[in-house]
């Protein structure tokens, strides 16, 4: 549930004194890069682009998601149904991913002393709106009279920023190894000599976002067969 505070401070100190707490926002936005990069190069293996031209279509769509959506909308098209169910799958496993990349890139860390031992998100909008009373910067602390209220799942303590850093690291590995699938797949003459489809879905399903992802898939297909 929500908590509720209100005595905060904005700004970058939070983040760089709380122990890898720069690390876990590095580890995040790293990913997302990687995963960009790895959507970039499978757009432009099975359209038969440039891979550079693909990372220069992707970059004009809004979001992360967007750029998923166009790769298997191509996918889609290309790829022998079994092998699509992949991709969908590895699309699944990245969005908790996915979701965290995009709020820590739009939206402002705090802390309080009335919350020790953690740092968290601000909704934008909230921070935008007490700012517009008030003289100052978002970087000196802010009293409000009435609470700020943070969300349950924007609060990172120890525990939670290892999870977030875990969580990258196991997304852009679920993209990486999807790349190296896809290839093996669709264009086995640009695979190196020994790689072969089987080995980067066994890759995969050793990455535990994937095998949970694949899991529910396969429950939620077989759910709708028996319909």
């Amino acid at each position: 549930m929500p908590v509720e505070v209100k005595s905060i401070e904005v700004g970058p100190r939070c983040v760089r004194d709380f122990p890898d707490g720069s690390n876990m926002v590095a580890d995040v936005l790293a990913a997302g890069v990687e995963i960009e990069i790895s959507l970039a190069m499978i757009l432009g293996m099975l359209s038969g682009s440039d891979p550079q031209a693909a990372a220069i279509v992707l970059r004009q769509m809004r979001s992360v998601a967007d750029q998923e959506k166009a790769v298997l909308n191509v996918a889609g098209a290309r790829l022998a149904p079994k092998a699509f169910d992949i991709a969908k799958i590895a699309s699944q496993a990245i969005a908790g991913h996915r979701t965290r990349r995009n709020r820590f890139a739009h939206n402002p860390w705090a802390c309080s002393a009335e919350l020790p031992g953690a740092i968290f998100l601000i909704e934008a909008t909230l921070l935008t709106h007490y700012l517009t009373g008030h003289s100052g910067t978002v970087q000196r602390a802010h009293e409000s009279t009435a609470p700020f209220e943070i969300k349950d799942d924007d609060i990172y303590r120890t525990g939670e920023v290892q999870r977030a850093r875990e969580e990258a690291k196991d997304a852009a590995a679920v993209m990486r190894l999807l790349l190296k699938f896809v290839r093996a797949h669709y264009r086995p003459d640009l695979a190196p000599m020994g790689e072969s489809a089987e080995e980067a879905l066994s890759e995969l399903r050793a990455v535990g976002s994937f095998a949970k992802a694949e899991t529910e898939f396969r429950i939620r297909a077989a759910k709708k067969r028996s319909r």
